[in-house]
């Protein structure tokens, strides 16, 4: 039986906002059990992901019933963000001088105690926040959104687990989900292409209009960040159509994880070194020179650091401008998977 590609986009749509809101609620709820580092990590890439989502399919939801979802999600983003840039900070602190002299130690564990403060603060309000979170409500939230596309066809192991996830199980209102026969949502004759080449042809222009002979020399860190910040929406979005995508996205997703990557950790340097200057403004002004200069040498360690972290971000700008123009390729036909291979591998040449 054929469908509509208008019906194939709805249940690629709801396909995706189910796995990722029951995602995102799964890491909520195992964090509001105990908070722990990798669980604070792992539940803002759940929201980040879940935003994704939400953006790429946003016209076709109604607009409040979009909205408080984003909303929702955006909120579990920035309640989680404050205290894990500021564990980070902290652990590079601890890195910045193994094996300096005494001066050197001494001065960073006084930076380390005020960021361990800051940490016990933050995380203070974040265990207030997530309290105040209600997993129930956010869970109705998402799957109003998949009622509100009317009729589509879910895998059925997908309509299992969000039935088993929620007791409530307002998405078991069977007059707006069919069970899916097929063993494959999309049959690969029907992958639903125009709507992956719009989003990411779309999100992909700052990192391709990102000139790296002319623009990565004299690039601030300002817009560097923002290459990173597009770099992770690039990511996201191909994860969500990588299924559909001729050849899939896999290796592209690679790509722009490894930018992501290097040009966040460029960025840690530069947060770090910010909040050092900012100290030595701070103590010069309260006549505490001698902890003011031991923090400037601090800063030039940091400066190396970031000078070198700079310089490992263009080599993933490359590949992943590369990976998106054979990407495009792919899904216009001009060329496949084992082809754009074959040109990576001779372009040294």
């Amino acid at each position: 039986m054929d469908f509509p590609l208008e019906d194939m986009d709805r249940d690629f749509a709801a396909q995706v906002i189910l796995r990722r809101s029951e995602q995102l609620l799964r890491e909520i709820s195992t964090l509001k059990r105990g908070i722990r580092e990798e669980s604070i990590h792992d539940t803002r890439v759940a929201s980040r992901r879940m935003r994704a989502a939400l953006e790429a399919f946003q016209d076709l939801f109604p607009a409040a019933a979009w909205q408080a979802a984003f909303d929702s999600a955006k909120a579990i983003t920035r309640t989680l963000g404050k205290a894990r840039e500021e564990e980070v900070t902290l652990t590079l602190l601890k890195d910045l001088t193994n094996g300096g002299d005494l001066a050197e130690n001494l001065c960073r564990e006084y930076l380390e105690e005020r960021c361990r403060k800051n940490v016990a603060r933050l995380q203070e309000k974040m265990v207030r926040q997530l309290r105040a979170m209600d997993v129930r409500r956010m869970r109705a939230e998402f799957r109003s959104l998949v009622e509100g596309l009317g009729p589509v066809r879910l895998q059925d192991e997908l309509l299992e687990s969000a039935e088993v996830a929620g007791q409530d199980t307002r998405i078991k209102a069977a007059s707006k989900v069919r069970r899916a026969r097929q063993a494959s949502l999309f049959p690969p004759a029907d992958r639903p292409v125009s709507r992956a080449v719009d989003v990411v042809r779309d999100l992909a222009k700052p990192v391709l209009s990102f000139r790296s002979r002319y623009d990565f020399p004299r690039a601030s860190d300002e817009r560097l960040h923002a290459l990173r910040i597009a770099a992770k929406k690039l990511r996201y979005a191909m994860e969500i159509f990588d299924p559909a995508w001729p050849g899939g996205l896999a290796d592209e997703v690679a790509m722009a994880r490894a930018l992501q990557d290097s040009a966040g950790e460029y960025h840690d340097w530069a947060v770090l070194r910010d909040r050092l200057r900012a100290q030595i403004r701070r103590l010069t002004s309260k006549e505490t020179t001698h902890l003011a200069f031991q923090i400037g040498r601090l800063l030039a360690h940091v400066e190396d650091h970031k000078s070198s972290k700079r310089k490992e971000i263009l080599p993933t700008l490359t590949a992943i401008q590369a990976g998106i123009h054979d990407a495009l390729d792919r899904a216009a036909g001009r060329v496949s998977r084992p082809a754009a291979a074959e040109r990576e591998v001779e372009k040294p040449q």
